[in-house]
C-alpha cells in the first residue's frame, strides 16, 4: 500500500537547505574558473605551452601538480572539464548524505522503516551516483526508469552543465517523501 500523500518533514527541509548550500558552491566554483581562465589569458608573457603549477612556490621545490596552460584555461572554462569533476563530486556526496544519513533520519520522523520511505528525486540520482562511480558518466538503459530528472535523457556518456545543476536544485527543492507500506 503506497501513501500517495507526498510528505515533507523538519529533517527534509533540513537535506534541502544543505543541498543548497553545494548548489552555490558549485555556482560559484564554475563562475570563479572560468574568471581565472580569462584573467590568465590577458595576462602578459601568456604562453598556452607554459606549465600552470600547483602547489610548492619555493623554487628549489617541484610543484605538486602541473597541467599544460592550455589544458588549464581549457579545462577552468564555464562547465568544462573541471566543472565536470567538481560536479560529480557534489552529485556524490548529495546522494551519500541522503542515504547515509537524511533517509533514515526522515524514517524515524514519519514513523516508518527505511525500505518503506521512497524519493522519486533521490531514485533517479542514485543512479546518476552509480553511473559515475561505477561506469565512468556512462547512463544505461535503465536511464528510462526516471521519474523526475530529465538528465541524462539517453544511453552513453553523459556531461553536466550550469543547465543540469539548476535543475537538480530546482528539484530537489520540490522533492517530497512517501511511504510505500
Amino acid at each position: 500500500m503506497t501513501d500517495s500523500k507526498p510528505l515533507n518533514t523538519a529533517k527534509l527541509k533540513e537535506f534541502k537547505k544543505l543541498v543548497h548550500g553545494y548548489y552555490i558552491a558549485h555556482t560559484m566554483a564554475n563562475y570563479g574558473m572560468s574568471q581565472v581562465a580569462i584573467n590568465i589569458v590577458a595576462m602578459e608573457g601568456y604562453n598556452p605551452s607554459g606549465l600552470f603549477q600547483v602547489g610548492a612556490k619555493d623554487v628549489d621545490s617541484k610543484a605538486w601538480a602541473e597541467i599544460e596552460n592550455k589544458l588549464a584555461i581549457e579545462g577552468m572554462t564555464k562547465d568544462g572539464p573541471f566543472s565536470q569533476m567538481v560536479a560529480h563530486g557534489i552529485l556524490v556526496l548529495i546522494y551519500e548524505l541522503w542515504n547515509d544519513n537524511y533517509r533514515a533520519l526522515i524514517a524515524k520522523e514519519l514513523n516508518c522503516k527505511l525500505n518503506e520511505l521512497y524519493c522519486d528525486v533521490m531514485g533517479d540520482l542514485r543512479l546518476i551516483r552509480h553511473w559515475i562511480a561505477h561506469n565512468n558518466s556512462i547512463a544505461d538503459n535503465k536511464v528510462k526508469k526516471f521519474k523526475t530528472l530529465s538528465w541524462p535523457n539517453k544511453e552513453g556518456r553523459f556531461f553536466y552543465t550550469s543547465n543540469e545543476m539548476q535543475n537538480l536544485q530546482i528539484a530537489i527543492n520540490q522533492m517530497t517523501v512517501y511511504i510505500n507500506k
